[in-house]
């Protein structure tokens, strides 16, 4: 316990609950988050008049020694400073409160007052999630419940402040389950809905706090979605739905890479923790080979979960055979194309009953020569280089393969459509979506 801890007690100061700060949101013998944010909370302390002498919880690093001066000046001049002119003060305010071990009649009505005040969407979803130490007050957690039905950045902090709970101050090991609270079954939908909003609009509000510093972090959408994927680690169940549904999206250009990346990463961590369970994320990185991204699919090749399911491999031999058989498909059909329509047309001779068209002879199996001149035709022109001399009808016979013979080669053109699969193997199954269960 650091000196401010035992002076917390009487007064207006309010203790650092230095765990929560340490286990759940940062670490330890941290200097700072950020350039950022350690600027922001310097202005507070100046603002709030602390002097750099008066000790605080140094033994777990800077940034904890910090919070623990500005908490010592009181919940009542911290509150106050959310009317202060400079947003980074007003931004740094709400992240001191989540620490603060004091009454909850000091903090709930006073977090309520302002939330019916603030605009900032920053400041509201911090506060929100401040109010969070004591979602067991009926006030509080209806006003969590309230804030779930309001804009993204209101709805990610309500989420966050009935899902977060402080750290236990028992004496035994920390577990990374004390860091989430169970939630009620009305409630999961919507914290579920909340939570997703990470990576849309309420992300960038996540960013402009100390917790999601892009120094910290990294910048937004990638930076808060994998803040919220580090607060759900603890709660594995939970962090698959939401997984799932930020990965049910289509694979194309508009799934920002950096978030697709966090994602891969924290499917392979699932996958890792109960393979079985968890197995229908290793399809969804596996479709993740299709992101037009070169690093998106070099991540998803490179995570351990597509080495586990046979439904994986299927999924990702499914890509690279898609892929084969379209590119055959639009190489046949040019090909095609091109020897139909430099084809030139069918000429009649001056005699009409001795002329024979570029094309099999009649009475003659398709096998044999596939063109015959009779001794009154004219010489067809020249055409485009793919046929050497255009047609069998410009040569004499023997002098012209059948491979340069346009009408060999529309024989012998593929057939447009899907690769179909060698012998003895079975189609590749079409990619699924997992379900998050």
């Amino acid at each position: 316990m650091g000196a401010s801890e035992g002076a917390g007690a009487t007064g207006d100061a309010a203790v650092l609950d230095w765990r929560t700060v340490v286990h759940r949101d940062f670490d330890v013998d941290l200097d700072e988050p950020g350039e950022r944010s350690g600027a922001a909370l310097d202005a507070l302390l100046d603002d709030l008049g602390a002097a750099a002498a008066e000790a605080g919880c140094a033994l777990v690093g800077e940034w904890a020694e910090r919070l623990s001066r500005a908490l010592a000046a009181g919940v009542p001049a911290l509150l106050r400073r959310l009317s202060h002119s400079d947003p980074a003060v007003r931004r740094i305010v709400p992240v001191v409160l989540a620490y603060a071990t004091a009454a909850e009649e000091d903090l709930v009505p006073g977090i309520c007052a302002h939330l019916r005040t603030a605009a900032e969407p920053a400041v509201r979803l911090g506060l929100l999630l401040a109010l969070g130490r004591c979602a067991e007050a009926p006030e509080a957690r209806a006003r969590l419940r309230r804030g779930l039905r309001g804009e993204p950045a209101e709805a990610l902090g309500a989420a966050l402040g009935l899902l977060l709970r402080p750290a236990a101050h028992g004496t035994g090991a920390w577990s990374g389950s004390a860091a989430t609270r169970p939630l009620a079954p009305e409630d999961e939908e919507a914290v579920l809905g909340a939570l997703t909003r990470c990576a849309g609009d309420a992300g960038p509000a996540l960013a402009e706090l100390a917790w999601c510093d892009p120094e910290w972090a990294g910048p937004p959408p990638s930076g808060p979605v994998d803040t919220v994927d580090s607060w759900l680690a603890p709660v594995p169940a939970l962090r698959s739905r939401w997984l799932a549904r930020l990965l049910a999206g289509p694979v194309d250009e508009d799934m920002d890479p950096a978030v697709a990346r966090v994602l891969i990463a924290a499917a392979d961590r699932l996958c890792a923790a109960d393979p079985e369970r968890y197995a229908p994320h290793a399809t969804a990185v596996a479709a993740l080979l299709a992101h037009p991204d070169p690093q998106v699919r070099r991540a998803a090749v490179l995570a351990d979960c597509l080495t586990h399911y046979g439904s994986c491999l299927d999924a990702l031999a499914a890509v690279v055979n898609g892929r084969a058989a379209a590119e055959q498909d639009r190489r046949s059909g040019a090909s095609s194309r091109w020897c139909w329509h430099t084809r030139p047309p069918p000429r009649r001779t001056s005699s009409p009953g001795s002329a024979r068209t570029c094309g099999p002879p009649p009475n003659r199996p398709s096998g044999s020569a596939c063109c015959s001149r009779s001794a009154g035709a004219r010489r067809l022109p020249r055409r485009g280089p793919g046929c050497g001399a255009g047609c069998a009808a410009s040569r004499p016979r023997r002098s012209v393969p059948r491979s340069a013979c346009c009408c060999a080669r529309l024989r012998t053109a593929p057939a447009r459509g899907p690769a179909a699969p060698p012998p003895g193997r079975s189609r590749p199954r079409t990619r699924r979506r997992c379900s998050g269960r």
